[in-house]
């Protein structure tokens, strides 16, 4: 119960500190409830993000005992930031973390850019897929998305979830151990 205390704890604190990497003035931390994305729940946000509308279950698969596979069937479905009605291009962060014993460091990012055109109201980002070197330990997947003005650099806002379920990842492991918790997975690090 401790480190599920703890873990709940360093999360809000780290993925912070990654959005504090995005270019931005305004920060508002209200957690707020995402509408039809399981039990997700939004981290704060900058400038004049879109919605993140759905988002999919995380699994983990084991394909040799060296080695484990994140992804998603289907990524995220977003909306458009209310700041502009032109294109706008929307960046989706899939940061891997794993537990220290005092807090989570990302051991993977990785990006995907998709285009939201003039007159569409939502796009499905690109789905993730991560391999890390670590095959054992507590970890976790955070989404972060960033909103840009379509071809160029224009900040329009961001926003991150994180996951809050156990439901919102899974095991589909045959070689380790693996428990799904609220907000992260144990593969076998007991």
């Amino acid at each position: 119960m401790r480190l599920a205390k703890t873990i709940k704890s360093s999360m809000r604190r780290r993925l912070s500190a990654l959005l504090a990497l995005l270019p931005a003035t305004l920060v508002i931390t209200q957690v707020l409830t995402l509408s039809n994305a399981s039990a997700w729940q939004y981290d704060g946000y900058y400038g004049s993000p879109g919605s993140v509308l759905t988002t999919t279950q995380i699994e983990v698969h084991d394909s040799n005992w060296a080695s484990l596979v994140f992804l998603n069937a289907n990524g995220p479905t977003v909306s458009r930031s209310p700041a502009t009605a032109g294109d706008q291009e929307v960046t989706i962060y899939y940061n891997l973390s794993r537990w220290t014993g005092s807090e989570w460091a990302v051991i993977q990012r990785t990006g995907h850019t998709s285009t939201l055109p003039a007159g569409s109201d939502q796009v499905q980002l690109k789905n993730m897929y991560i391999a890390p070197d670590a095959a054992l330990g507590y970890f976790r997947v955070t989404e972060a998305f960033v909103w840009y003005v379509g071809g160029t650099n224009t900040f329009l806002g961001a926003t991150a979830i994180l996951p809050t379920n156990a439901e919102d990842m899974v095991c589909i492991t045959t070689l380790r151990a693996c428990t799904a918790y609220p907000g992260y997975l144990d593969v076998g690090a007991r």
